[in-house]
């Protein structure tokens, strides 16, 4: 493997499936979105996206980076407004593929040919998400 490694403090995925899941109750709802990543080679995050009325502003969220296996799990918590802004914008049909960048609180290393290099498991803080949904 190289010796050259870059710090990146982004992820940058491309939405694969998007699922909404509601409870019994009007409150409790969840966007269950698999994604595959853009910045690491062969990985793949399942994002879990809740809603709450006066969420924190910062960190709005955790992804868990498994040491083992090319898959992670995040969790975020938006408001009510963005989690249904998010929500319509992913209910219409595209042309291409919704592009989603989390902003992390730490940062990762990664070789140039994409491979992430982390000695154990890890959890780190989420400090923003941004969407781009094509439109036509």
């Amino acid at each position: 493997m190289t010796d050259h490694w870059e710090q990146i403090q982004t992820l940058q995925m491309s939405l694969q499936t998007a699922e909404l899941r509601l409870g019994p109750q009007e409150d409790i709802r969840e966007l269950r979105l698999s994604c595959s990543l853009l910045t690491i080679a062969r990985g793949s995050c399942l994002l879990i996206v809740t809603s709450h009325d006066s969420p924190s502003a910062s960190p709005c969220g955790s992804i868990h980076i498994s040491a083992d296996r090319p898959i992670m799990t995040a969790e975020i918590v938006l408001s009510n407004h963005d989690f249904d802004t998010l929500t319509d914008g992913l209910s219409r049909p595209a042309l291409r593929p919704v592009s989603i960048v989390l902003a992390l609180q730490e940062q990762l290393s990664v070789s140039l040919e994409g491979f992430l290099r982390i000695e154990a498991d890890r959890d780190v803080d989420i400090v923003g998400i941004s969407t781009q949904i094509p439109l036509k």
